[in-house]
């Protein structure tokens, strides 16, 4: 790839952080991950007969995206991915799906307050044919004051060979506040 120019951004307002509500789905519900070179991936992700993305929705303002250069300096081996917020309030509904997430590989499709959106997790496949993902975990913390926040730190995490692409289609519900699944539950608490 040829080096160009960085350009002023003259395209409106920049805004940080990411949209409070998110898609994910378990990599072992992917059946494919087409082809792309670059930065962009234009086509469709092909999900197992009957499955579907599903969506979460974090507490405003927490939720943030990094990429990380693993490797030595100005030659790096991949990215350290992660997507970290948190989920509102403890309660059985809640624990139930977060004991059942945890640890377990997942995609994510996060969209950042400026619209863009981008698939996250590693698209290489282990040594039993199953998408790598990122990693979720989600340690609880009930604060130590009544005015301290009761919530769910939840994290996505995992390396990958290169940085995350944007993901130009809109084949996922972001209009709806959750997905009835396996995973999710309704007792949801923003």
């Amino acid at each position: 790839m040829e080096l160009t120019s960085i350009g002023r951004f003259t395209g409106g307002r920049n805004m940080g952080g990411e949209q409070k509500k998110f898609s994910f789905i378990p990599v072992t519900d992917v059946t494919d991950i087409p082809f792309y070179e670059g930065d962009n991936l234009e086509e469709a992700i092909v999900l197992a007969a009957g499955k579907e993305w599903l969506t979460a929705v974090a507490v405003t303002d927490t939720v943030q995206l990094t990429e990380k250069p693993v490797g030595e300096a100005g030659n790096p081996i991949g990215y350290e991915v992660t997507l970290e917020g948190e989920f509102a309030k403890s309660r059985l509904t809640l624990l139930h799906t977060m004991h059942r997430m945890e640890g377990k590989r997942f995609f994510v499709l996060a969209k950042d307050n400026n619209g863009y959106t981008r698939l996250l997790g590693n698209t290489e496949k282990d040594r039993n044919g199953v998408y790598k993902g990122l990693k979720f975990t989600a340690p609880f913390d009930s604060g130590k004051t009544v005015a301290s926040r009761n919530s769910h730190a939840f994290r996505f995490a995992g390396q990958q060979a290169v940085r995350a692409p944007f993901y130009f289609l809109d084949d996922v519900d972001t209009e709806s506040d959750y997905v009835e699944s396996d995973y999710w539950d309704e007792d949801y608490c923003e």
